[in-house]
């Protein structure tokens, strides 16, 4: 964790604020007084300097960073973060002030800010931050809101400096800002285009794509000697897995790469039998997590980092977090991102047709395989019928649609979760993907998805929970420039989900998990989670939800009969929609100091 204090009245100031962060949370691992600013931090590694003397003009970042350090001369820290790049965040001091920045994609992770009367306060982590400026800041309720839902303001609007506190501001995706005592902010967008058509050198789509997802792997990995991944024996994670251990035994010098597995039994999609055939074909013996030790944590994790943590799975990631401390493990990967960056869209196949091509379009549809794929008849009407007929429906009544599609899925929603329904409806969403798209205009449709979004707001809580770095390689920034320059239907290659990348990990990764076409499920785990716990009785008192209620978030009865029927039948049921609200009532209730 990153923090900043600056203060008009000068370093004198800013240092008592600081010690007073110092009296609450105990000395950082390193600080530095510059300007009218001190920094420093807490935990998740050390600085990237180059020798131990920090500054007025060296950025201070965590670990993993990748900071363009030219000497000092005449461009500003602004300038220069501006230009960096990387996985890092940024808190640096001027005379005039502060600058925050981070990385994109992938690189980057929140930075929260605070102004207050002659001062201000920035830091990696909204806790941090929180409990040391001058006066308690109030919750926002439509933000709350958001978190019930699962859909938070954060996640929705890249460009969204909303954040569940009133006063406090969120520096966005693709921005350095520097912001001086007084509460003045200079906005720098840092956002580079894809330029000269992405051009992966002549290569073949399948070798372009292979040396990609090993760089974004490598730079992963970088500055950690022990580093764990998530691994399940599906397709994304076992190629990972795969090109993460090539990597390490390419090296000169010896790291680790520790494997853990949530291992459970599912009604469809049993994982463990391709995790056993991949673990076989790397050579290594996995860490299996079992449920039984996920239900250790069950209600223990709805408050991570000041915030709601939403994720139901967070159960099964505290028990792996205990795991990983014990082996030493500084950064944990995981598979997450394959669904948004390399499954391929289908859905563009239908504008084959608009392009003059029915029977290819048809053909190529009705051969598909992968995970969760009804028969002919379905994938027509989904791939090609579907999407051109979404084509002609206006915008007016697409809102419509949405508003009432958010009205049946959430039953149980207040007044206020409604109205926060309605404006997100209007507002602007991310378009569609199309086949004539340039390379650069799908880099930045992939920059800015919104589960790379929602990944890196939700960083800062899964580092708090876990203890260690958190990255996803498929997010990876460079990653992402090499996929948009790829043809956008050589993704499907062979009439694949995920073809491309099949084809790369042959030889890498087992026949039968390299052409897999089942997917895990997660409720069992979730179900039998619980059920270790002591069964949904442990979480009784919070389906009464009387914190959101009295905010008008959610209807009691009706979120009542909804988590009754989650108990009944918890091996299909609705978890992604419930806990979300058990999460929020949790954190209403410690704020407000209930039981």
């Amino acid at each position: 964790m990153l923090l900043a204090v600056a203060d008009v009245r000068g370093v004198h100031a800013a240092a008592m604020r600081f010690e007073h962060a110092v009296s609450r949370l105990g000395p950082p691992g390193r600080r530095v007084s510059a300007a009218s600013a001190v920094l420093g931090n807490w935990g998740l590694g050390g600085f990237q300097n180059d020798d131990d003397h920090l500054g007025a003009n060296d950025p201070i970042v965590i670990d993993g960073s990748i900071i363009d350090r030219q000497p000092p001369g005449t461009e500003s820290i602004l300038e220069r973060a501006v230009r960096a790049r990387g996985d890092f965040a940024l808190l640096a001091a001027d005379a005039d002030g502060v600058v925050l920045a981070c990385g994109g994609a992938g690189g980057y992770r929140p930075l929260y800010l605070h102004a207050f009367d002659g001062g201000l306060v920035a830091s990696t982590s909204l806790d941090l931050l929180t409990r040391i400026i001058p006066e308690a800041p109030a919750i926002d309720p439509d933000g709350l809101a958001g978190f019930a839902a699962a859909t938070s303001p954060l996640v929705r609007d890249a460009a969204s400096l909303v954040t569940l506190f009133r006063g406090v501001v969120r520096v966005p995706m693709y921005e350095a800002w520097h912001v001086s005592p007084s509460g003045r902010t200079l906005r720098r967008a840092t956002f580079v285009p894809l330029r000269d058509g992405g051009s992966v050198g002549g290569r073949e789509p399948v070798d372009a794509l292979r040396d990609a997802l090993t760089a974004a792997v490598a730079r992963a990995l970088r500055g950690h000697e022990r580093a764990g991944l998530l691994v399940s024996g599906g397709v994304d994670s076992s190629a990972l897995l795969a090109v993460g251990h090539d990597v390490l035994r390419r090296e000169a010098r010896r790291r680790a790469l520790d494997a853990f597995a949530w291992s459970y039994e599912t009604y469809y999609g049993d994982d463990r039998p391709y995790l056993q055939s991949l673990t076989a074909h790397v050579g290594i013996d996995p860490v299996r997590v079992t449920a039984s030790d996920a239900g250790r944590f069950v209600g223990k994790t709805f408050i991570q980092d000041r915030m709601p943590l939403c994720g139901p799975g967070s159960n099964f990631l505290a028990a792996t977090a205990e795991r990983a401390r014990a082996l030493g493990v500084t950064v944990l990967l995981s598979g997450s991102g394959g669904d948004e960056v390399v499954d391929g869209d289908p859905g563009l196949l239908s504008q084959l047709v608009r392009a003059g091509h029915p029977v290819r379009a048809l053909a190529a549809a009705l051969r598909l395989r992968g995970p969760c794929m009804g028969g002919p008849s379905w994938r027509f009407r989904r791939y090609i019928v579907r999407p051109l007929l979404r084509e002609m429906v206006p915008r007016p009544v697409r809102r419509w649609r949405l508003r009432d599609h958010l009205r049946r899925r959430y039953p149980w929603a207040g007044t206020r979760l409604r109205r926060y329904f309605a404006d997100l409806a209007s507002s602007a969403s991310q378009p569609e993907p199309q086949l004539e798209w340039t390379a650069a205009e799908r880099f930045e449709h992939l920059a800015r998805l919104p589960g790379i979004r929602k990944f890196c707001v939700n960083r800062s809580q899964e580092e708090s929970l876990m203890g260690c770095v958190r990255r996803e390689p498929y997010f990876d920034e460079d990653f992402l420039r090499v996929v948009a320059a790829l043809p956008p239907l050589a993704l499907m290659q062979g009439n694949f989900r995920r073809g491309l990348l099949r084809n790369a990990m042959r030889g890498l990764v087992p026949e039968n998990v390299r052409t897999r076409e089942t997917k895990s499920m997660m409720e069992p785990a979730l179900a039998a989670a619980v059920a270790a716990a002591g069964g949904f009785q442990v979480l009784h008192s919070l389906s009464n939800v009387n914190a959101l209620a009295d905010w008008g978030i959610v209807e009691p009865r009706p979120f009542r009969e909804a988590f009754e029927e989650l108990a009944r039948a918890p091996d299909r049921g609705a978890w992604i929609l419930i806990w979300p609200v058990l999460a929020a009532e949790a954190f209403m209730r410690h704020e407000q100091g209930r039981p």
